[in-house]
């Protein structure tokens, strides 16, 4: 996904979503982080220089840009193992197109389920930003993602009959997958609730 497409995604969300925190307390999370393995995390900033929602938006993608790399391990390990090594997949060489929707995905979860914090510090003319995800997230959407992929790679004239029916196997693994981590993610949503620094 392109970063004008991303800055305008998140421009239009930010600014109807309109939820800034000013307050003359440093939130806990600029300094503390929760530090679990089970856990992404992502902290942004920018400096406030003429216009307020333009730093907004710059902090934003910062923090995303940072959640996104600590999870790109997580995500391209996942779809090494579920979908490329040891079978014969076709859409191998469209890995770049599967980790940008993965990641778009994963942009949409974290601003559609608030996992998010901001800050405005008045006096320091600065906003901060910091995005959390659990790691089930990634897997549920990095399945979800795959079973798209496995579909428009099925409905092609030019798969066989042998293809077609590794293709199915692949996606039933992948929804026996996707069971697995909405329940994780269930379960990792309500434990990061009395985590998340405030």
């Amino acid at each position: 996904m392109g970063a004008r497409k991303l800055f305008i995604f998140i421009s239009l969300f930010l600014f109807t979503a309109g939820c800034a925190t000013v307050s003359g307390r440093r939130p806990s999370w600029m300094t503390k982080r929760i530090n679990s393995s089970d856990i992404l995390e992502g902290v942004g900033y920018s400096p406030v220089e003429s216009d307020k929602r333009s730093a907004r938006d710059a902090a934003y993608s910062d923090a995303l840009q940072k959640l996104t790399l600590a999870g790109e391990v997580e995500v391209k390990g996942y779809l090494e193992s579920r979908l490329y090594s040891s079978r014969d997949f076709p859409g191998r060489e469209k890995g770049d197109v599967l980790l940008d929707s993965v990641n778009k995905a994963i942009f949409n979860t974290i601003l559609g389920k608030k996992y998010f914090e901001e800050y405005y510090d008045g006096s320091a003319k600065e906003y901060w930003v910091y995005v959390y995800l659990p790691v089930s997230a990634t897997k549920r959407i990095s399945a979800e993602e795959g079973i798209k992929l496995l579909d428009n790679e099925a409905k092609k004239p030019s798969v066989n009959p042998e293809m077609k029916k590794s293709l199915e196997s692949i996606r039933k693994d992948l929804e026996a997958d996707l069971d697995k981590y909405k329940s994780e993610e269930d379960e990792e949503s309500k434990r990061l609730e009395g985590l998340i620094p405030k």
